[in-house]
């Protein structure tokens, strides 16, 4: 009997162990399970009104916290089933089809547009004094280069670039090994400029896409793997972070202890994944306040995106998107001396327009948009522009998660246009 029920356990964990083996964790449903884990189910079990969050951005719940908190994550649970479900039922059946991919690499628009970004970048270093000065201003980019944005999305046309070029050399294996040193290289100068910028969510979008396109073109990624590529990633993120902000603005890592620096830096590396992962946190706030103080925003919040796209020279007078709301509402001094917004997220944006009938309606849009990329990919595997597309749709989705619908929005646009310049598309005699 012993033997019997070892035999069995055996069988069911060796089943579980090839099931795990076989998911794709780069698809929809697994990414959203991922950042629902991170994000919601992790803070759930040990957040409390005194955690890193709400020191940091102190708030009372007028229903209390327990309360908010659990409804919070009731309504992620149902995002979540919305998007698994709306997902499995739009990719159900596909047939896979061997037709070549239709567009094919721009070296001369390629070449254009990294002389556009560098020159971006040199002009930016020249108007804020040289490049010591703009690597001090680099850390507080809200106020310091207010009114400039367009010059860093014209510097970030090399992530274009690199994940166009990237698709082109996966072709095939002959061409991927002849280009993979050029390619690495060349990905060494566009982290390079990102880094300048300040933004490590740039860099996390760019990495995470270019490992989605390894993943369909070079070689499948187990989830056990791409969960260490994710830790390796976040790690490297934070010692960039500690640098842009600490050592190039006050000359000094203040926050990594001389007696102890290897705890420092895990205690730093916790806060910072806490303060980042904080999606159940920002719905429960906004639960709380919602429709009872502020009211239903009925859709206005998805009209920020067309005022994002107007410099702020030619406007001087922009109302705030929702991470500007949620943070003036809330906490507008931080707004005011720190120039630094809260984003809500996604779903809870969804929340403050509709309540749970937004959360569902963005759930299902969201699960539209990534299910019809999704499907393209596994049905036409050689369409370089659809895999180029769902890789940056796929870098996305945290900002997504923890951000709001206008400047994700904006940013992907920003990726997916000048990827569509350099895949020109075939042209065919009849």
């Amino acid at each position: 009997i012993i033997l019997m029920t070892l035999s069995l356990i055996m069988n069911i964990f060796s089943k579980l162990y090839h099931n795990i083996l076989n998911i794709n964790p780069l698809s929809p449903s697994y990414i959203y399970i991922v950042f629902w884990i991170g994000g919601v189910l992790f803070p759930y079990y040990i957040t409390s009104d005194i955690d890193p969050f709400f020191l940091y951005w102190p708030y009372n719940f007028s229903d209390g916290f327990n309360t908010n908190i659990n409804f919070a994550f009731i309504i992620y649970t149902i995002s979540l089933l919305t998007f698994i479900s709306a997902n499995n039922l739009l990719t159900k059946k596909f047939t896979t089809s061997n037709t070549k991919s239709k567009y094919y690499f721009s070296k001369k628009r390629a070449y254009i547009f990294t002389f556009i970004s560098i020159a971006a970048y040199i002009s930016l270093i020249e108007i804020k004094g040289g490049f010591l000065s703009f690597l001090t201003l680099v850390s507080d980019r809200t106020r310091a280069f207010a009114g400039m944005n367009v010059f860093f999305m014209l510097g970030g046309l090399v992530q274009s670039v690199i994940i166009a070029y990237y698709l082109n050399i996966t072709e095939n294996d002959r061409v991927y090994k002849k280009n993979k040193y050029k390619f690495i290289m060349y990905l060494m100068l566009v982290i390079s400029l990102i880094m300048l910028s300040g933004s490590k969510s740039t860099i996390f979008i760019l990495l995470i896409s270019l490992i989605t396109i390894y993943n369909y073109k070079v070689s499948k990624i187990s989830l056990f793997k791409l969960i260490s590529y994710l830790v390796i990633i976040f790690i490297l993120l934070i010692a960039y972070h500690l640098l842009k902000q600490e050592y190039f603005s006050a000359g000094e890592l203040y926050s990594i202890g001389a007696s102890n620096p290897i705890e420092s830096f895990y205690l730093v590396l916790l806060n910072m994944f806490q303060g980042n992962m904080m999606q159940l946190q920002t719905m429960s706030i906004v639960v709380d306040q919602y429709p009872n103080t502020y009211g239903y925003l009925w859709g206005s919040s998805i009209l920020f995106f067309f005022s994002l796209i107007i410099p702020s020279v030619l406007w001087s007078e922009k109302p705030l998107t929702i991470p500007g709301i949620f943070t003036v509402n809330n906490w507008p001094y931080r707004w005011s001396d720190e120039g630094t917004t809260l984003p809500p997220g996604l779903f809870a944006e969804g929340y403050m327009n509709f309540g749970l009938f937004g959360v569902i309606i963005f759930s299902l849009i969201l699960s539209f948009v990534y299910s019809f990329y999704y499907k393209k990919v596994k049905t036409c595997p050689f369409d370089k522009l659809s895999l180029g597309i769902y890789s940056i749709l796929v870098g996305e989705f945290l900002h997504f998660f923890r951000g709001e619908f206008a400047s994700v929005l904006l940013h992907t646009l920003v990726l997916v246009i000048p990827l569509k310049l350099i895949l020109k598309k075939k042209r065919y005699r009849e």
